[in-house]
């Protein structure tokens, strides 16, 4: 009984954490912890979370406020747009090898998954030949929202459904009032494949 006890609390899962600052917050999935990450420059908010035994692996949610999103008249068709689309992965694209890439529904906002391998370059530690990256990545009115996920190689796919429950519990900053609505961004209905 004591051991099906002791199971059952190291199983439970973690309280959401919300960044004071923004509002931001996730909800761990079983097994995982959040902090508050210091702030990435140019002092963007940041919650990691990750396993015990993480030490380069797990996932970091940030926010970035992104006023101009705010004057976009119609957020959803430019955001579902070929060109913003493009640019998304052309921007991550020089950094990492993307090799695929679905759209991301939570809670009335529409975004994107990538997925990728980080490209070896001079000074890039070795280990990172070894490793994956999940984004998650929804944008509102109010601002980006971002999620990266890393992983070993090896039990990626094993923890894929854990990167997942993060980006899907985490909310975005409040978007009070109906001028501030989450608005449609995405790649479409279906999973694309990308050519790196």
């Amino acid at each position: 009984m004591l051991i099906t006890l002791l199971a059952a609390v190291g199983s439970a899962q973690a309280q959401r954490l919300t960044e004071p600052s923004t509002g931001l917050s996730v909800q761990p999935p079983a097994g995982y912890s959040a902090t508050i990450a210091p702030p990435r420059p140019p002092s963007i908010p940041a919650i990691a979370i990750r396993r015990p035994n993480d030490s380069d692996t797990g996932c970091e949610v940030a926010y970035r406020p992104t006023p101009q999103n705010d004057r976009l008249d119609e957020l959803n068709v430019t955001a579902a747009g070929e060109r913003w689309r493009g640019e998304a992965v052309r921007t991550l694209g020089a950094l990492y090898a993307i090799e695929h890439a679905e759209p991301l529904q939570h809670a009335g906002i529409e975004g994107f998954l990538l997925e990728g391998i980080l490209r070896m370059c001079d000074g890039t530690p070795a280990r990172a030949k070894d490793m994956r990256t999940l984004f998650g990545i929804p944008e509102t009115r109010r601002g980006r929202t971002s999620a990266v996920c890393v992983g070993d190689r090896g039990d990626f796919g094993a923890r894929r459904d854990d990167f997942l429950s993060i980006i899907r519990s985490t909310t975005p900053p409040s978007h009070g009032g109906a001028a501030n609505r989450p608005r449609r961004i995405g790649f479409g209905a279906e999973p694309q494949a990308v050519r790196p």
